[in-house]
């Protein structure tokens, strides 16, 4: 990595690995191979992939075809170091292993490190996955259910992650897009309503959120690469904070969080919370700024701050380039080191 670009590494007796050995991590695990339903694929670690929404409608034949599967590479960026994180926490855990993801979308993570903790270091665990919309948390529990596990034995909840347990305006949809972001300041409001009284459509709107706790108003949202367009209902959704969802939890081993800069406001409150209970962390930052803002809260606070990768930026390394779309920041909780539930 170019130094402008180079990501902070943990001492190497520290629980990382520097960058040219982040590939032990991946020591024991023998990549995927075998059949699955066409149509259907599954990742490395084993995990199944969802139907996408916009497959749901077409019928899968009762065929199967082979599958290969590799193990992640740093070139794939953020997704290499999403597995690094992953891997860290499940090796470092101890008797039982807790999770929990901030903006679990579809529940990609906290499956695949249920299998990876099944292969690398057994034992029971408990995974809670906090989404706002409803669409998304109607798809994680049908994803825990295709690989193995069972939704009722752990935590599903369809809120979304506020600094308030104010109820908040969430753009919700059927397609998997990643790109929702709640309406959190007033401005936002104010236009919002502006443009409903533009429209004359005040009463109707009235009666959509007394009878329907929506809008139905609707909004444009980025799309993944080739994917259908995709568009968000407005909907008021409830909001828990981090305290709230941490709070109930004696330990967490891994917490991840892609919240769409929710973040900025959700986090602070929690810092004292989060050095108490919480060893590793995954964060999906959102801006140069913001990503700064946490990477100096993390270090204020006495986390080993292991991956700084800034959003938006292309990285050299020897195994190849890539560029983020997200910042990366992977933080360790040195005071919960030898903690062990």
């Amino acid at each position: 990595m170019t130094p402008q670009n180079q990501a902070r590494q943990a001492p190497a007796d520290g629980p990382s690995r520097r960058p040219e050995n982040l590939m032990d991590l991946f020591d024991g695990i023998e990549p995927w191979k075998g059949e699955v339903k066409k149509g259907r694929r599954r990742n490395f670690i084993g995990a199944l992939h969802p139907v996408e929404p916009w497959d749901r409608e077409k019928t899968f034949p009762d065929e199967t075809e082979y599958q290969e599967t590799e193990l992640p590479r740093v070139n794939w960026g953020e997704c290499f170091f999403e597995w690094v994180s992953t891997l860290m926490a499940v090796r470092r855990a101890r008797h039982r292993f807790t999770m929990v993801s901030l903006g679990a979308h579809f529940g990609g993570p906290l499956v695949d490190a249920a299998l990876a903790l099944q292969t690398l270091n057994p034992m029971p665990f408990f995974l809670v996955g906090v989404e706002a919309d409803p669409h998304m948390c109607a798809m994680l529990d049908e994803h825990f259910r295709e690989n193995g596990i069972d939704p009722n034995d752990h935590w599903i909840i369809n809120c979304a992650v506020n600094d308030t347990n104010r109820p908040v305006v969430f753009p919700v949809s059927e397609m998997r897009t990643g790109a929702n972001s709640m309406l959190h300041s007033l401005d936002q409001y104010e236009q919002l309503f502006e443009s409903i009284r533009q429209a004359g459509k005040c009463e109707e709107i009235l009666r959509n959120v007394l009878t329907a706790a929506s809008t139905q108003l609707y909004i444009p949202l980025a799309n993944m690469e080739g994917t259908p367009e995709a568009r968000g209902e407005l909907r008021f959704v409830s909001s828990v904070t981090v305290a709230d969802v941490l709070g109930p939890l004696p330990f967490v081993d891994y917490l991840e969080i892609d919240m769409q800069q929710a973040e900025e406001w959700t986090l602070p409150p929690a810092r004292e919370l989060l050095k108490r209970k919480v060893r590793f962390i995954h964060l999906g930052t959102h801006g140069v700024r913001l990503h700064r803002d946490m990477a100096d809260m993390f270090a204020a606070d006495g986390w080993e701050v292991l991956v700084d990768l800034t959003p938006d930026t292309k990285f050299d390394t020897p195994e190849g380039a890539f560029s983020t779309c997200d910042g990366v920041l992977i933080a360790y909780n040195p005071l919960l080191q030898d903690y062990a539930p």
